[in-house]
């Protein structure tokens, strides 16, 4: 299993379609993690085209450890063999995943991470075999087919069902020990306070990052899911007390006990904020 707080996803990640190589370039410059769509975003007859375009892009780009590729169930044999000689790329998001879409990943693209996309019942019920598979990184969630393949409604009366369910994954994740998931996408791209609003709920619930479709979305997921100056000025001084006392029990400035779980969240805060960190003495405090 991975570490709890490591690796960290971009805080937002930006989908683009495969066959629109004319807007890979403006994706890069507006989020700081971009989905090259060979799935849904891309029809039929365009998908080899695509696949062409997303590898050639790959090849040549000056940081493409950004670039996530988004592969299809029914296409996913063709998609892997468009990808087969690339590299450098942060990973692949397999939409409708389940076991056995995983096993041929880790079988034929055995070093790339997966975020698996939850789209089903199906996946739902194998949320803790997934998590257990040796190529997951977390998972994400398609949520408009989750919740029509579910007969589900998006009403106010069904909020917190639909919540119930995303926590579902959530929970997965970290009983996992994987990265925290990834939050579904906002249709809405001109309401900025309700995706600032719904973000934010997203991240309370344990999100680690959200998908956009519009590069205005991204400034506003991006603030929601990365840390703040005063909280990286925090978690920076919850660790040096905590070195401080010899990686023994510690108190902060306000005489606050820094035990295990706080010094989990203050790792995961500068994680977040792309500081590396040592984990050794994680466990010197206890709670």
């Amino acid at each position: 299993m991975s570490s709890p707080i490591a690796p960290h996803l971009p805080p937002v990640l930006l989908y683009v379609p495969g066959d629109r190589p004319d807007r890979f370039a403006k994706a890069e410059a507006a989020s700081p993690g971009v989905i090259l769509d060979l799935e849904d975003a891309v029809a039929t007859d365009n998908k080899a085209a695509a696949r062409a375009a997303v590898a050639a892009h790959i090849a040549a780009s000056d940081n493409p450890a950004k670039l996530w590729v988004r592969v299809g169930r029914l296409t996913l044999q063709d998609d892997i063999d468009a990808l087969r000689d690339s590299s450098g790329y942060a990973g692949v998001m397999l939409a409708d995943a389940v076991p056995e879409t995983l096993a041929l990943l880790a079988e034929h693209l055995p070093d790339v991470p997966v975020l698996a996309l939850i789209e089903s019942a199906a996946a739902l019920d194998a949320l803790a075999e997934m998590a257990a598979m040796p190529n997951i990184l977390t998972f994400g969630v398609g949520e408009v087919d989750l919740l029509a393949d579910l007969g589900l409604r998006r009403t106010q009366s069904t909020a917190h069902v639909i919540d119930m369910l995303r926590f579902r994954m959530v929970h997965a994740a970290a009983a996992a020990e994987l990265a925290p998931p990834v939050a579904p996408t906002s249709l809405d791209v001109r309401d900025t306070a309700g995706l600032a609003a719904s973000t934010e709920h997203l991240r309370d619930l344990g999100f680690g990052s959200r998908t956009a479709i519009h590069p205005d979305q991204c400034r506003v997921v991006a603030e929601v899911f990365s840390p703040s100056t005063a909280q990286i000025e925090r978690a920076r001084a919850l660790l040096a007390a905590f070195e401080s006392a010899g990686r023994a029990v510690a108190v902060d400035g306000d005489g606050h006990f820094i035990d295990a779980a706080v010094l989990r969240d203050a790792r995961a805060t500068l994680a977040r904020a792309g500081e590396e960190l040592a984990h050794a003495g994680e466990e010197g405090a206890t709670s």
